[in-house]
């Protein structure tokens, strides 16, 4: 029960739900699992990107709510199938729209913390958190890598998060799976 309750917290603190019927707090969590960033461009406007989503949910999202470097959006109904777009400004000052910058990956009993587009992965602090939203490792990299590896064969399969928290930037949380 303690472990229902601390899910429940985490939704109402850092999703936006509500107190409301079981149910329906499982189904929104469900559907909220199935917004995806489809794109995210540079626009004209500095220091401004554009972010498009889709939802691949089963039902309609009324007042989805997102945060990014302390500035709020919201989309009063993301309709099921459908794509919004939001523009989103960056305050890092970097240029850069930390999701795109790195990948996350489970492979052979490791997770694998990789850039995009770069031959290195700066210092950072790594968490993981289950989809209860309880932490199920931290682990600190102090140098310059190709990849930050991580061990991660003793965990149950299943749908994690990784708040990734570079010594310099802005720190981004991105979901991985883990199927044995």
């Amino acid at each position: 029960m303690d472990d229902m309750l601390l899910m429940l917290d985490y939704y109402r603190n850092h999703r936006g739900l509500w107190i409301a019927p079981l149910e329906d707090i499982f189904d929104r969590m469900l559907d909220i699992e199935e917004v995806n960033i489809t794109a995210v461009e540079t626009t004209p406007l500095e220091n401004t990107f554009k972010v498009t989503m889709a939802s691949n949910a089963a039902r309609d999202l009324h007042e989805l709510s997102l945060s990014y470097q302390d500035d709020g959006y919201s989309v009063d109904i993301f309709t099921a199938g459908s794509e919004e777009i939001l523009f989103i400004s960056d305050h890092s000052g970097h240029g850069d729209v930390p999701e795109s910058l790195f990948k996350v990956n489970y492979h052979g009993g490791q997770l694998v913390v990789t850039k995009s587009y770069d031959l290195t992965v700066e210092p950072m602090l790594v968490e993981v958190y289950n989809i209860r939203g309880q932490k199920v490792l931290s682990k600190d990299f102090s140098f310059n890598q190709t990849e930050h590896v991580i061990p991660f064969a003793d965990k149950a399969s299943g749908v994690y998060l990784a708040r990734l928290k570079p010594l310099k930037g802005t720190s981004v949380l991105l979901k991985f799976s883990v199927v044995k």
